[in-house]
Order: C-alpha cells, then sequence, then structure tokens
C-alpha cells in the first residue's frame, strides 16, 4: 500500500535529515507562481547586459548545497527531474554537475492554457543522472504536450509520464508548490517523501492527499510550539 510523509521545512535542511543513498527518484518543479521563497530568485549581476558573455548568474542563499544533498541521497544509477524555466537553466546546469551529476536531454512540457490551447507556455525537464547512463535525444520523447487540470500547479497526465517505468520505490520533491507530484506519486503505486516551505499548506495537503489517494501517512509532524529549556519537541 502506498505510504507518504509531509514535511514542514526548508528543502537543503530537509534533505540532510534524509539517509544517503534512500531515494529513488527526484520529481519537483521550481516552475515560476510558486509561494516559495526560494523560486524566482535567480539574478543577473548586469541585467541589461543580456549579450555580455561574462555576466555572473548566482542562485538564492536557500539552494546553496541543494544539489550536493541531491546527489548523497538518491541511490545510484537512478536520475532526478526538475520542472524549471529556460532563464534558469545556465544557473542550475553547472551547479548540478559540480556536485556529480551527468546532464541528460532536455525534455520540454507545453503547458496549453484552457481548452481552447491558444495560448501556451513552456517549461523545461532538466534531466539528472547518477551514475546512469545518460540516453541520447533520439531515444526519448522531447515534448509533452498537456492542457491545465483544475485545482493542479501539474497535470497528472505529464506526472505519470515521466514516473513511467517505475513500478517500486521513494520518490521525493523538495519544494512541494501543492500536492500534484504527491498525488500522482501515490496513485502510481510508489511511495512519498516531500517538504514545502509554507506552514499553512500543511493541512491543506494532507487534505488533498487523503481525499484522492488511498495511501496512508507515515509519521506526522508535530505542531510548532514554544521552545522548553532550549530545547525543541520532537516529531512524533
Amino acid at each position: 500500500m502506498p505510504s507518504y510523509q509531509l514535511r514542514h521545512d526548508q528543502p537543503v535542511h530537509w534533505l540532510n535529515q534524509l539517509g544517503t543513498q534512500s531515494v529513488d527518484r527526484l520529481l519537483t518543479s521550481l516552475c515560476r507562481g510558486s509561494k516559495h521563497k526560494a523560486l524566482g530568485q535567480f539574478h543577473c549581476r548586469n541585467a541589461h547586459s543580456c549579450r555580455n558573455a561574462w555576466y555572473e548568474l548566482f542562485p538564492s542563499q536557500e539552494l546553496v548545497g541543494l544539489f550536493d544533498q541531491l546527489y548523497r541521497v538518491l541511490k545510484p544509477d537512478t536520475q532526478g527531474q526538475i520542472l524549471c524555466e529556460q532563464l534558469d537553466l545556465p544557473s542550475l546546469i553547472p551547479m548540478a554537475q559540480a556536485a556529480g551529476f551527468r546532464i541528460g536531454p532536455a525534455q520540454i512540457w507545453q503547458q496549453l492554457k484552457g481548452q481552447s490551447g491558444k495560448r501556451s507556455h513552456l517549461h523545461f525537464i532538466l534531466q539528472l543522472y547518477k551514475g546512469k547512463p545518460v540516453p541520447s535525444w533520439q531515444q526519448r520523447e522531447q515534448l509533452y504536450i498537456y492542457e491545465d487540470e483544475v485545482g493542479r500547479r501539474l497535470p497528472h497526465a505529464l506526472l505519470t509520464r515521466l514516473l513511467e517505468g517505475m513500478e517500486d520505490g521513494l520518490v521525493i520533491d523538495p519544494f512541494m508548490q501543492d500536492h500534484s507530484i504527491a498525488s500522482s506519486t501515490l496513485q502510481t503505486g510508489l511511495r512519498f517523501s516531500g517538504a514545502h516551505a509554507d506552514p499553512e499548506l500543511r493541512h491543506e495537503l494532507r487534505k488533498e492527499l487523503e481525499n484522492q489517494t488511498n495511501a496512508f501517512e507515515l509519521m506526522r509532524q508535530a505542531p510548532v510550539r514554544p521552545e522548553k529549556d532550549g530545547m525543541q519537541l520532537p516529531l512524533i
């Protein structure tokens, strides 16, 4: 029976608590529009000099050490997938490579807006491989076209395609924007663990997962309480 675990925590701090080589797949989104503070904060040292090849890109401090932790927790010969904007790739790819990841051929999700499909937006899917041979672009489908789904940031059809080939294992999402990735993972029969930085999302996420899946929660996080004698109450 599928199971899940939710945590209210910053991504890198949460990943630091996971066991080494304990995760089978990373699937997360850094797409714009999230409430997460770490998203949408990639800056250019000289924003008006787009043609300058030497301008410096640097991420939010909340992303420092992210890929090192992701590489540590992923099992050997596994992969990760990060949905992001095209402008974020020049910053994300060097950090991922520095941590040891191989970069696979980029895939694109064309997000259709509304039933007419007249307006659309392109999101890139960054492919990370840990020790696993990187497939050539001819071996992978490059473009996914799916419409928006009401009540979800990411369509279920897209996520199930990205999880194809997994029959068992643990999927993590350190940047939970909503229940989309968790719900699709659990409906596929896989285990899920994720963290979100917004404390107001906790009850909303749990309610959605209870309504849309038959999975059970492994361990609930204790509510935030005042510290006593300098010690924080443990998780329950």
